[in-house]
């Protein structure tokens, strides 16, 4: 036999909104039309891998490390259906479904890393105080 699959922690289930309905594209007719058959190509499979994983969340047997990356995946599935820009879509044509939800995916885990520095207060900067302790 082979080495023992590494523990998977059982968590709380993970709330996960229903996908966005697909956005109306805008451009001109003709990158309408060009755009809509890319975006149907790529959709349908984007929204399968979103289902998938968003099911894996609601369940919750899930190890407690890949809760952000699933999360991810989740919330760039849906930024991806509500982009309403054709050229855009144009633009991932060629591209493999795992390619655009990856990069987007990436994108939100570094936002939301940039989101928590900031939050984070820096204990290390000065702090100025009450200004009425300065009077006294």
């Amino acid at each position: 036999m082979g080495p023992e699959p590494a523990p998977i922690a059982e968590v709380a289930m993970v709330v996960v909104d229903a996908p966005p309905p697909a956005a109306v594209l805008q451009g001109t007719s003709r990158q309408i039309a060009y755009a809509e058959r890319v975006r149907s190509a790529l959709l349908g499979e984007i929204e399968d891998i979103r289902d998938r994983v968003a099911t894996r969340l609601r369940f919750g047997i899930i190890a407690e490390s890949d809760i952000p990356g699933l999360r991810a995946i989740v919330r760039a599935a849906d930024c991806i259906a509500r982009v309403h820009r054709a050229d855009w879509w144009i633009g991932q044509n060629g591209r493999s479904v795992h390619s655009i939800l990856t990069d987007n995916a990436r994108r939100i885990l570094a936002a939301d890393a940039s989101a928590a520095e900031v939050a984070v207060p820096d204990e290390s900067a000065p702090t100025h105080g009450d200004p009425r302790e300065a009077r006294r």
